[in-house]
């Protein structure tokens, strides 16, 4: 019997490994391998998976366009997907939070892909019909056809049909916190992780290549930074109003991936009833909370469809670098007087303050999640590739798992000499710490414990293999091979 391997990179762990797990579940079955590792592995592993199909984005280092409209992104690591037969299916993670209006979500679009560039049997996942028209409109290679309004699946975990996935993670923080308002927030070019440098020289060919040489992409740049620094001063003064306003309220801040959590434990010292947290998904956070309140926060988006009532406090005025979609979910405030008006009221009928909108028909089709359930017609879709594929593959598709094994081993003692001389380069290690903060490594007891939850949504049995701290493999339990 023919095999094939499913291969899903992931670049941060605590935004893509839940629904990534989702899929690994919902596509093994006989004769389909599924790996899931850190992305990077894939760029220098593909050929152990010949004839396979990927699904992800993260094969692209650089924008597709420069300042004079020509392509800068490299073709490496696509074309050694080509070079090793693999289907690739493009799945943006960030492909609907942009700032402006709709020239520049296109730019952005531009920036982030160019249909051209991929051969016939790849596909292209967009979240809404805007950016698939787009692309088509922009292509005149690749075909039409290929580039599916599919929404992104993701979105959908937080419903009632996959949130029993939470439900242990959402009892320990109700039993930590008690009922709580969740502040999320996105100031990342204002409070980064690694500061100053992580905001204007990481990753620095990126800054020195695209940005720097270009002056209307820098002024934007700046603009931003100093944008955020009045938001992220804003949601100081609002927390601390909150604070003494709701002395028995228990509200909790949630950083952006991106940002310094030390930042706000600083800035919030002493005070009692607001607390930082920064540990795991995002999605239980949300589901636990009795309240969400962000400022052009893709977690506005995920707390709408839960059904989590949601506050979009719009302290700051700008139409260039405002982020449009996000602020429609929920109710609007753009004062502290405001937003505690809205909080009474969402205590009063929270079923009904979590249905608020100010969607349009534009950005609503920036995402179709908005309307439409997504997770099973692109289970399908992807699982027809798959069988495609498969039956028309030139290769095997077995895998060695010792050797995968070895491998793994080996890098684990390189990674170890490498850590020892980072500390004398500190470009690098400022790399390198980056890179850990969006990826510090598979937790093993926590991905088996996911896998059962999902096993029981699912009703579908698996086998995981644990090869390393970046590595993991997925089989339905009935593949004997």
């Amino acid at each position: 019997m023919k095999r094939i391997n499913l291969l899903l990179p992931v670049e941060t762990i605590a935004r893509e490994l839940d629904y990534k797990l989702f899929f690994a579940v919902s596509l093994a079955k006989r004769g389909v391998n599924v790996i899931i590792a850190q992305a990077d592995f894939f760029n220098t592993r593909c050929y152990r998976f010949k004839g396979g199909v990927l699904i992800g984005k993260t094969i692209f280092k650089f924008p597709f366009i420069n300042k004079d409209g020509e392509s800068k992104t490299e073709l490496r690591y696509y074309n050694e997907l080509k070079n090793n037969d693999i289907t690739f299916l493009h799945l943006d993670e960030e492909a609907a939070i942009w700032f402006g209006g709709e020239e520049n979500w296109k730019k952005e679009l531009d920036q982030r892909l160019n249909p051209d560039v991929l051969k016939h049997m790849d596909y292209i996942f967009t979240w809404g019909s805007f950016q698939a028209k787009h692309f088509q409109n922009k292509s005149s290679l690749f075909p039409s056809s290929h580039i599916i309004d599919s929404g992104h699946p993701k979105y959908d975990l937080g419903k009632p049909k996959y949130r029993e996935y939470y439900k242990e993670e959402i009892e320990k923080i109700k039993k930590k916190y008690g009922p709580f308002i969740l502040i999320n927030t996105k100031t990342a070019a204002a409070n980064n992780v690694m500061g100053i440098k992580g905001t204007f020289q990481l990753p620095s060919k990126v800054w020195l290549s695209n940005i720097a040489s270009f002056s209307e992409e820098r002024e934007r740049v700046f603009k931003e930074w100093a944008y955020q620094h009045k938001v992220l001063a804003n949601i100081v003064i609002l927390l601390h109003k909150l604070s003494t306003n709701f002395p028995n309220k228990t509200f909790v801040v949630r950083p952006h991936p991106g940002e310094d959590p030390e930042f706000f434990r600083h800035v919030f010292v002493g005070i009692k009833n607001i607390h930082v947290e920064k540990s795991g998904p995002v999605q239980p956070w949300i589901m636990a909370a009795d309240l969400v309140i962000h400022d052009e926060c893709t977690t506005g988006v995920e707390s709408y469809l839960a059904e989590v009532p949601t506050i979009s406090y719009k302290s700051v005025e700008d139409k260039e670098l405002e982020i449009i979609l996000p602020n429609q979910c929920g109710v609007e405030c753009k004062t502290i007087e405001e937003v505690i008006k809205a909080i009474y009221t969402s205590e009063q009928n929270p079923e009904t303050f979590a249905k608020k909108n100010s969607f349009t028909t534009l950005t609503k089709s920036l995402m179709k999640n908005i309307e439409s359930e997504t997770y099973n017609d692109f289970i399908c879709m992807v699982d027809k590739i798959i069988e495609e594929k498969r039956s028309n593959n030139a290769y095997s598709g077995k895998i060695s798992i010792f050797k995968l094994r070895l491998e793994e081993a080996i890098n684990e003692l390189e990674q170890l000499c490498r850590t020892m001389i980072r500390r004398f380069f500190p470009v690098k290690r400022l790399n390198y710490l980056s890179a850990r903060a969006h990826f510090p490594g598979f937790d093993k007891k926590l991905i088996e414990s996911n896998i059962c939850s999902i096993e029981r949504i699912l009703n579908k049995k698996v086998v995981l293999k644990f090869l390393s701290s970046r590595l993991m493999v997925v089989t339905s339990a009935d593949d004997r091979e």
